[in-house]
């Protein structure tokens, strides 16, 4: 499959600040992202979910947009979005707006992330939206259970905790935690702006410069490190609760974004769990009805990953599920894969790349984590010469030593009328390793 190159400009600021830009021909719109190379995975102790609070809290207001209002109207009024997330390790602001109105919307993107107010009055609010949508998630079983996942195979871990932090951890932050927090992290040489649609690179790397030119020169990196991961993991989290369905999260230590494995072990799982044509969905749904949904998936860190099944059932066929799913692993590693199967594999995985780079949030957002994770831009044809060239070999070899060879852990929410049944499914196969 033929995928387009990427105008890609890469500059670095005397800050440290680096800036890419991605023209795209034909496009109307014009896509920012503001990422920062910190998440949740470096807060300390008492400062747990801090990382997500301050991107709550920039939405506020900064030194030219004073509030919240403010900044969603000066956005809104010229027919944009804005956003942000968080994530283990970055948080990353965007805003998708029309061409002619990009200035605009850097200047508030800007402001709110580099000089927001943080003001006294703002925190005791925005604790309690954040206790709103911590809540949210958790009345979600299908959202809640990969919560539990987390915390099975990452104990005692930033890893294994909600990136939001708990109820109790964010009413303990403080207005001074914040500032220093920010200060100490929100430095430009851990921070990527990525600009991409209907712009001129040159235009774009001038208003940056102009925009940002107080932040002189560079300060180098931040002290903060994140812990390892840990040597243990737990087998078996269970949350009952009263619901028609239990869902849940299987899964084994995966790769870290560096490993060149984790090309074979997306198609290994793209060929297990990803779509309705995988032996998972047909399996599970269209053969034994056992389910609704079914999905294979991998995450991947800077130095870890996890490789995961998922899926929600009846209780009482839970057990039957469970064994369903890992009997199809079991089949797949000894069985290996069609040829046939794996070309399908990699068509569906490079469909998904070419149909994502005509939308120009995703391309930023693509560039963005290539740089903050690699260190240097992968271009689409890259990635495809990486998929292609995987075997039918690695794929069933990645899955062996990913998922079958490693200990699981297994999180459960909802009913489990045969609890111990399938605990001790679970023990029984790490026992075997």
């Amino acid at each position: 499959m033929e995928l387009p190159r990427l105008a890609v400009e890469r500059s670095v600021l005397p800050s440290g600040l680096r800036v890419i830009v991605c023209p795209m021909a034909g496009r109307v719109s014009c896509s920012t992202v503001f990422a920062v190379n910190i998440g949740s995975r470096v807060e300390r102790p008492k400062e747990e979910g801090i990382a997500h609070f301050i991107e709550h809290l920039v939405f506020k207001g900064g030194q030219r947009w004073r509030s919240a209002h403010a900044v969603a109207e000066a956005i809104e009024r010229i027919g944009g979005a804005i956003n942000a997330s968080t994530d283990r390790e970055q948080t990353a602001f965007w805003t998708r707006v029309p061409k002619g109105s990009w200035e605009q919307a850097w200047d508030v993107l800007a402001d709110i992330v580099l000089e927001p107010a943080f003001r006294e009055e703002d925190i005791p609010k925005e604790k309690r939206v954040v206790i709103e949508e911590l809540r949210m998630y958790k009345d979600s079983p299908q959202d809640y259970v990969e919560s539990l996942f987390d915390e099975a195979l990452w104990p005692h871990h930033a890893l294994g905790r909600d990136v939001a932090g708990d109820e109790e951890s964010v009413m303990q932050l403080t207005r001074s935690q914040v500032l220093s927090f920010h200060g100490e992290e929100y430095r430009p040489e851990q921070a990527v702006v990525c600009v991409t649609g209907g712009c001129s690179g040159d235009s774009v790397l001038r208003s940056v410069e102009e925009r940002l030119k107080h932040l002189g020169s560079s300060r180098g990196p931040s002290s903060r490190t994140s812990d390892p991961p840990p040597a243990v993991q737990k087998s078996f989290v269970w949350n009952p609760r009263d619901a028609e369905q239990t869902n849940v999260v299987l899964g084994t230590r995966g790769l870290a974004y560096t490993d060149d494995r984790r090309f074979p072990l997306d198609l290994a799982l793209t060929i297990l769990g990803d779509g309705m044509s995988s032996r998972l969905f047909v399996r599970l749904r269209e053969d034994a009805g056992l389910v609704y949904d079914v999905r294979a998936a991998m995450t991947n860190y800077c130095d870890a990953g996890d490789a995961t099944i998922a899926f929600a059932c009846d209780p009482d066929a839970a057990v039957e599920a469970w064994d369903a799913a890992l009997d199809t692993v079991d089949r797949m590693v000894e069985g290996g894969v069609r040829q046939e199967e794996l070309r399908k594999a990699k068509d569906y995985l490079l469909g998904h790349l070419a149909l994502g780079l005509e939308d120009t949030g995703a391309v930023a957002e693509y560039l963005c984590e290539q740089e903050i994770l690699l260190g240097r831009i992968l271009q689409p044809e890259e990635l495809a010469d990486r998929i292609e060239a995987v075997t039918e070999d690695e794929v069933v070899t990645v899955l062996h030593d990913i998922v079958q060879a490693q200990e699981i852990s297994c999180a459960v929410d909802g009913p489990l009328p045969m609890r111990e049944l399938l605990q001790e499914r679970v023990e029984r196969r790490n026992s075997r390793l």
